[in-house]
């Protein structure tokens, strides 16, 4: 849910620089930061307005800022006409000068192009800390039920999270009460619990909307309490979501992100006839996985499940993927045509894309929703100096396979040493094929623990790369 602070538009003047920084840094602290946190914001505001003043187009010499709240972030996005980005080392350095700063880029055709940036402000505020008092089952008599907006229902939904993870849980957010109905009430968030006759919450489930791919929600957070476990609470909370989905007019599917350091969400996956598709590859970092993955980053294992089987989707893909799509659309009943020429490549002007960069989990994420005459200028904006010396240790790019211009791209990312990893479903934007390009080779370190439909797909994606097992 976005919440507005201010929009301004300025101009080339020392003003600009000198009075706009200050000003965000007192909207930082009024808004949860910490002085610390609130000077990095200032900094990085400073810094990116002293480059595009540099370069503004003359003949349009605005800047145009917009400072709004959404998802626990102050974002604050910096929109202009003037000259395309192209970063230095050095200017990476100055704006990215804290872990948590993530920035995205954004091209939007006749109107210029923009870069958010994004600050967590959250981290003060205390979250809630139950006090668990051992529990036993009192009935198994099992109802699976929706969290509403009420306080109790919340704090018994954390509990539940609480008590299987304590504070190790990836999305934070859902240890705070307020950020928790924040997300409620913002419609992209589904919290669904199972209750006995007792009253007991004996397990959680969460649906988060993909706001990259709006129709497409991830199924995460998926708990049983260990003393009710063995009453197939997992698979009821599962068929409960996807009739959620199904009944939902404007969701499309739902997503699994499997860990594949061990494989217990990919066994409730495949009971749940989610269709494995492709593999985010590096995606975790020890730190972040919160245990001691000594052999390196960890692997998301993708699957799916689509409510609407009567659509037929057409993809442009070269031809050496051919058996490898068809597979994927025949487990999920999509009907498919398959192209294999870009008989109209590059027919339109612009690209649309967007690059985003997490200092935090040094991952990027690069969506590229049509193929335009510009992409070989998009790609010298793109930053692919990862690893030790990088900002990022891998980089993921989703590629709409539904327009002419696809089989362009996947050589060209091959050439630039991506790997591909798989198909990816986008919702209402379309069907896209999944690129990661990384730090080190992705296999010689890593052995995922793999079901066997995951480690089929894996040694498909392993062959089309010609990766030679170890």
């Amino acid at each position: 849910m976005k919440t507005p602070i201010f929009w301004l538009k300025l101009i080339n003047d020392s003003y600009t620089t000198q009075l706009v920084p200050k000003f965000i840094y007192d909207i930082a602290i009024t808004h949860g930061a910490d002085k610390n946190r609130a000077k990095i914001m200032r900094s990085t505001i400073e810094q990116i307005l002293r480059i595009r003043l540099n370069q503004i187009d003359k003949d349009n010499p605005f800047i145009e800022l917009d400072v709004y709240i959404e998802n626990g972030y102050l974002n604050i996005a910096v929109q202009d006409k003037g000259v395309p980005y192209v970063l230095s080392k050095e200017q990476k350095k100055q704006l990215i000068t804290h872990p948590d700063i993530m920035y995205h880029l954004d091209q939007l055709g006749a109107e210029g192009q923009r870069i958010t940036f994004s600050f967590f402000i959250r981290r003060n505020v205390s979250v809630y800390s139950p006090e668990l008092k051992k529990e036993k089952l009192l009935d198994d008599h099992i109802r699976i039920v929706k969290v509403v907006n009420r306080e109790q229902d919340i704090i018994e939904a954390i509990k539940c999270i609480y008590n299987c993870y304590r504070y190790t849980y990836l999305h934070q957010e859902y240890y705070h009460i307020d950020r928790f109905k924040q997300m409620l009430r913002s419609g992209s968030f589904i919290s669904i619990v199972a209750k006995n006759d007792h009253n007991q919450v004996l397990g959680h489930l969460s649906l988060m909307e993909n706001s990259s791919f709006p129709g497409m929600f991830e199924l995460g957070g998926l708990i049983t309490k260990p003393f009710a476990r063995g009453k197939n609470i997992a698979n009821k909370l599962v068929d409960y979501a996807k009739k959620v989905i199904d009944e939902k007019k404007d969701a499309t599917g739902l997503f699994v992100e499997a860990v594949t350091f061990h494989p217990i969400t990919q066994k409730i996956a495949n009971s749940q006839a989610f269709v494995p598709t492709s593999f985010t590859l590096q995606a975790i970092a020890p730190f972040i996985a919160n245990r001691d993955l000594k052999e390196g980053r960890s692997h998301l294992a993708l699957s799916t499940y689509l409510k609407d089987k009567k659509s037929v989707h057409t993809l442009y893909v070269p031809a050496k993927l051919n058996n490898f799509v068809q597979d994927i659309y025949k487990q999920l009943n999509i009907k498919l045509k398959l192209i294999n020429t870009d008989d109209k490549v590059n027919k339109i002007s612009k690209s649309a894309y967007s690059y985003t960069a997490d200092g935090y989990s040094r991952n990027a994420t690069l969506i590229i929703d049509a193929v335009g005459r510009d992409i070989d200028n998009v790609f010298s904006t793109i930053d692919f100096d990862i690893g030790k010396n990088g900002s990022v240790d891998t980089i993921t790019c989703y590629v709409n396979c539904n327009f002419s211009g696809s089989i362009y791209l996947y050589k060209k990312l091959i050439r630039n040493k991506f790997l591909f990893s798989g198909v990816y479903f986008g919702g209402a934007k379309g069907d896209y094929l999944l690129f990661s390009h990384l730090s080190t080779e992705p296999y010689d370190f890593y052995k995922p623990v793999l079901e066997d439909n995951y480690r089929k797909l894996l040694d498909k994606i392993e062959e089309i790369n010609f990766i030679k097992k170890k």
